[in-house]
Order: structure tokens, then sequence, then C-alpha cells
């Protein structure tokens, strides 16, 4: 996970860093909200966010959406490591969470809506995704869509309909093409 929205300064301390990147998203998230680091709960979050993104337009669900299930690289990349809980995106079914009935459907122990395994309610991420306001802040800055059924059906279209989205595991930066200069060819 990139540790801060730009590339790490200099000064930052490789040892700090290479602690940092072997850490779930889970812990390492906690200790730097805990810590006041916004600038490294922006950047944790968006690569969070990064890492599910890309993931889902290769047509991969991964289940278990809990940060406890990603983590980062030693070159600050977020990662996703739980494989035993994914899925076809296209053979998910993302559905707006249907609103109850009536007061006493709500407040009962059983349910009232029929729900089938592939059954998926992006409203419902919210409660274990957004545990803090700075967390907050930060996924409805950069991965909003993340809590909207119609992302992920649009996502499913674009997978069905054979699109292919490009996604870089570098900063545009350091791609060959922006280093070498106009002309010159390795």
């Amino acid at each position: 996970m990139h540790f801060t929205s730009q590339a790490p300064p200099i000064s930052r301390s490789k040892s700090y860093l290479h602690r940092a990147t072997h850490e779930t998203a889970n812990r390492y998230l906690e200790k730097v909200r805990k810590a006041g680091s916004d600038d490294l709960v922006e950047g944790v979050v968006h690569e969070y966010g990064n890492a599910i993104w890309e993931l889902v337009v290769v047509n991969i669900f991964p289940c278990d959406l809990l940060r406890k299930n990603f983590g980062a690289t030693p070159y600050g990349r977020g990662v996703f490591y739980d494989y035993d809980g994914i899925e076809y995106m296209t053979d998910c079914k993302f559905r707006r969470m249907p609103s109850p009935p009536n007061f006493e459907a709500e407040m009962s122990g059983e349910g009232w809506c029929p729900v089938s395994r592939m059954d998926v309610f992006p409203e419902g991420f919210e409660t274990f995704l957004l545990v803090s306001e700075k967390i907050r802040d930060a996924v409805m800055r950069h991965h909003a869509d993340l809590f909207d059924a119609g992302f992920w059906q649009g996502t499913q279209e674009q997978i069905r309909r054979g699109a292919m989205q490009d996604f870089f595991s570098y900063p545009d930066s350091l791609r060959f093409c922006n280093g070498l200069g106009r002309g010159q060819t390795v």
C-alpha cells in the first residue's frame, strides 16, 4: 500500500517502510490512525480500494473485504491474499438493500427478504469498512463507488462485453514511455 499520497520522501527510514509493508492493512491502518497520520491513512485507504478495483475488473470478487485480508508488497502496493474466498464477479448478484415492508419485519429475528448465496449488498460494506471518521472520509473521497450496487453491476456488464481495463502496478512516472524521453528506445 502506498503509505503516502506520493512516493515516500527520501528522509523516511527504510526500516520503517519495511516493517509497515509486512503488516496487514488492518493492523497498519489502526496504528497510523491512532498516531494521527492523516496522509498515511489516506494512502493506505487509497491502495486498499485500488487492490479491490484491480481484482473486480478482471472478474474476481473478493468475498471477504475485511482489511485483514489485504496487505502490502515491499514496494508499497496493496494486495489481496485471501484467495479461499473469491467468486467470479459475473456469478454474483449485486443488489441494493431492500427496505423492510414494515417496522415489525425490520425488528423481527426472522428474514423478511429472500437472499441467495450469491447475493451481495454493497451498502452493507460500510458496517465493517468505515470504522472511524478519518477512514470514512478517505474511503468516500477515493472509493465511494464500492458502496453502490450500480458500480458493481456496471463492472459486471463491462466484463460480459469483454471490455479490458488497464491498470499499472507502479506510478505513471516510472513507466518506460515516460522515463526514456521522446524518441529513445530500450
